[in-house]
């Protein structure tokens, strides 16, 4: 979805100026994986994040409220896009295009993962499933940290801060995952960064700036 920003910043009244909504489709698990075991893991893990300026986030409501309207629900609902007939699902798409945001999704092909070891994450006694969802996130957070920080040189400010809620998940630790993000900030400060074809924009992201709230009660059209 590329849509254009239509919203000026009003730097005074707050201290973050864009949003990031993180939310996942599949399993992080790289073994039993379908169709061989039908009744297996996800063959696919993907992470979806919706990037909107944090004026827009008091119109998130709105948004959402606007989208089920489309498909004959009722104000307040939750949406599950993947319950939807084809015709519903077009037109939902057809209006989020409307909106003034941008998407991202980081896709993981988890046949490509199966039997693959990671001994430098293994060092530090990180749960295998961890290693996987982590990374994904980080491919995820370096293409919008890079976003951020262009979209907003070209309106004018050089400064901006992202600040990130991510849906909750059984089985995925947050303090282990803010760590880890941590510990790429301090390394793409110190030019240390390990896999650096691209990194994190440190001055972008905000470690304090992470939050992690239920899936159910998000608000954002996704």
């Amino acid at each position: 979805m590329k849509t254009s920003w239509m919203l000026p910043f009003n730097e005074t009244l707050m201290t973050y100026q864009y949003v990031l909504f993180i939310d996942e489709a599949g399993d992080d698990k790289a073994e039993n994986l379908k169709p061989h075991t039908p009744n297996g893991n996800s063959e696919w893990l993907c992470l979806g994040g919706y990037v909107v300026r944090a004026e827009v986030e008091p119109e998130l409501e709105a948004r959402r409220d606007a989208l089920l309207r489309e498909i004959g629900g009722k104000d307040g609902g939750v949406l599950h896009y993947r319950k939807y007939k084809p015709r519903n699902r077009i037109k939902i798409c057809k209006t989020i295009s409307t909106f003034p945001a941008r998407a991202f999704v980081v896709c993981s092909f988890k046949q490509t993962m199966v039997g693959h070891a990671n001994p430098r994450a293994a060092t530090v006694g990180t749960d295998p499933r961890q290693i996987l969802y982590n990374f994904v996130i980080r491919l995820l957070l370096e293409r919008v940290t890079e976003f951020v920080q262009t979209d907003a040189t070209e309106k004018g400010h050089s400064e901006p801060i992202l600040k990130i809620v991510m849906a909750s998940r059984k089985g995925h630790h947050f303090g282990h995952f803010k760590d880890y993000v941590k510990k790429l900030l301090k390394q793409a400060k110190d030019g240390e960064t390990f896999l650096d074809i691209k990194e994190i924009n440190h001055e972008v992201l905000r470690y304090n700036r992470i939050e992690r709230a239920p899936a159910s009660t998000l608000v954002f059209p996704a």
